[in-house]
């Protein structure tokens, strides 16, 4: 009898001592966090008592703490894309405004003759189209990386959409004189995309192509397996490999001046709407050619 109340009590005095032991690996372990979100520390959570369970819950706050590192550094880095996006945004705004601004004035001039008059008109309302332009394309940015944005996927013909587009644009690229060259079958590649979307990814990249080309210029149509590729290659033997990663951010010039030539809007919207019709976008550079390739999903028949 006495053996078994030996034992009972020291059965309490073991557990009452676990239990204290517990209690302090609680408290020890809130005060860690407590100092670590007082003072934005990076430090992990350490626990001390041998036990699987707590280890367990030490692990589980830790990836806590590693997540909410993770989202601060995000958080940081979407601050600052915003911060650069508004300023590039505001100096986009305000070179064609100032200009339109500019020549207006110029026509209030008394001394301005009626021919002088017609040509400050003529070059206001070319700076309004580009400060028009602009906004479009940013407009439309906002537009599809809003999460309510649809689209409507369907059969369509690349082949056919890619040789209109050649045609309406066919006086621009006679009056910049380059060598051009296409590989384009003749018959129908159908592939899935949405029809207001594919015509404006096939704008964007001939419009980039008229703008920054100086010579040469290689448009092709592919098949691969499940797709089907649309690649614009052009010269560019000054442009440096490096920063082809970042053609698709938005606003971004590869000559990296802030010129008339566009907001740089164009491949990110590219990008966007590929993205949105489950397609994809690549650049690349062979042979002092900047290389553009889409891949869309071939269609098949169910």
């Amino acid at each position: 009898m006495i053996f078994l109340i030996i034992t009972l009590c020291l059965a309490v005095i073991i557990l009452l001592a676990r239990h204290l032991y517990i209690k302090h690996e609680i408290l020890n372990v809130t005060k860690q966090l407590e100092e670590i979100n007082k003072n934005k520390w990076d430090n992990k959570v350490t626990v001390g008592l041998l036990d699987k369970d707590f280890e367990k819950l030490g692990r589980a706050i830790n990836e806590i703490i590693d997540l909410r590192k993770q989202c601060e550094a995000g958080k940081l880095r979407s601050e600052r894309a915003l911060k650069n996006a508004i300023a590039d945004m505001s100096h986009d705004l305000r070179t064609p405004l100032t200009s339109v601004i500019g020549y207006l004035q110029f026509m209030k001039k008394v001394s301005s003759t009626a021919e002088e008059k017609a040509q400050y008109l003529d070059i206001a309302y070319e700076r309004a189209k580009v400060l028009e332009e602009f906004l479009n394309d940013f407009y439309t940015l906002s537009l599809i990386d809003s999460a309510e944005y649809e689209i409507n996927l369907e059969r369509l013909d690349l082949s056919r959409a890619l040789k209109e587009a050649l045609v309406d644009r066919h006086n621009e690229f006679l009056e910049r004189k380059l060598e051009m060259t296409f590989q384009i079958p003749d018959k129908s590649l159908y592939v899935i995309g949405d029809k207001q979307s594919l015509h404006r990814v096939i704008g964007n990249l001939l419009n980039n192509t008229l703008k920054y080309t100086k010579n040469r210029v290689v448009i092709s149509l592919n098949t691969e397996k499940d797709l089907v590729t649309l690649e614009i290659s052009n010269d560019a033997a000054d442009l440096k490999t490096e920063n082809l990663e970042r053609f698709f951010d938005r606003f971004y010039r590869a000559d990296n001046s802030r010129s008339e030539k566009g907001a740089g809007l164009g491949l990110a919207i590219s990008k966007a709407l590929m993205e949105k019709m489950g397609g994809d976008i690549e650049i690349s550079m062979v042979s002092n050619m900047l290389n553009i390739c889409c891949k869309f999903k071939k269609y098949r028949k169910i």
